[in-house]
């Protein structure tokens, strides 16, 4: 007898509600599968930003959003999330009760994960403790209750400190060695809850070259910072060398090329420039 070596998806097909799917997101089982997304939805996973048409009411609205499935018991029909994207995260807002520190905003910015356990009201205003990360490709906040993540004794064959465990429960980042790739490669990594992941996450170290380039302190930090930064000298992938202005999104973190006299560069200098001035007004208010 033959076997299939098609793997089994996670969620009952049948209890998919297929047709509020088509109806109220304008997405169909086929747009997922063509997308690439269908079987990360069919394994209670969230698909990456696909565009949608929601209906409201007698408007339609065309936008972005991430979508997953939660069960509501067994054997009944299940709900649909919806995860639309926003510019930016509201992170001036309490979230459940929580108030967001500036600390707290700059770790969720420049990591995604708020770096340590937030106390949030439930059902009833009963607290609990759960992770805060944010989601990069939508900026909306996500908790994770604590007792849903369970720290691994070991992460690719590497065996975790119980001072390491402990911090990590705590959803602080901790840094690990003596990690190995698949081609045998030795690295290391920072390891920390992420909410929106469900699991404990990688975050590899940034490198200090850019298509070849060694970049300077000043530019690596500039660029980290989300700064439009000059890099002279880079590669491309068919090996010809080119100068240009680049940007990395604070919250997405995407690279983007610009000509040195792009237009949409020069938009972003004029923001960081405006940007400067009210910061320099604001510390001259305080003295």
């Amino acid at each position: 007898m033959e076997q299939s070596n098609e793997k089994e998806n996670l969620v009952n097909e049948n209890l998919v509600p297929w047709k509020k799917l088509e109806e109220v997101f304008g997405v169909t089982r086929e747009k997922l599968e063509k997308a690439g997304e269908l079987e990360t939805f069919l394994n209670w996973g969230k698909t990456n930003l696909i565009p949608m048409s929601i209906q409201a009411g007698d408007s339609t609205i065309y936008t972005d959003g991430r979508l997953s499935l939660r069960s509501k018991g067994e054997g009944q029909e299940l709900d649909i999330v919806f995860n639309g994207y926003r510019a930016k995260p509201s992170l001036d807002f309490p979230l459940m009760g929580h108030e967001f520190s500036d600390q707290d905003k700059k770790n969720l910015l420049e990591t995604g994960n708020m770096g340590r356990i937030a106390e949030l009201a439930g059902r009833n205003n009963k607290p609990f403790e759960a992770y805060v990360s944010l989601d990069r490709q939508t900026n909306e906040l996500v908790f994770l209750p604590v007792e849903k993540i369970t720290i691994p004794k070991t992460v690719l064959n590497v065996e975790l400190t119980e001072p390491q465990k402990e911090a990590l429960q705590k959803g602080e980042k901790v840094y690990v060695e003596g990690f190995e790739s698949k081609n045998g490669k030795s690295f290391s990594a920072h390891l920390q809850v992420n909410a929106d992941k469900r699991r404990v996450d990688f975050e590899l170290p940034q490198s200090k070259y850019l298509l070849g380039v060694k970049l300077s302190d000043k530019q690596y930090e500039d660029l980290k910072n989300g700064k439009l930064t000059e890099v002279r000298g880079m590669k491309s992938a068919k090996g010809k060398e080119f100068d240009a202005l680049v940007h990395v999104d604070p919250l997405s973190k995407q690279t983007k090329f610009f000509a040195l006299n792009d237009k949409q560069s020069q938009d972003i200098k004029q923001a960081e420039k405006q940007e400067e001035v009210k910061q320099q007004k604001g510390r001259s208010m305080k003295h």
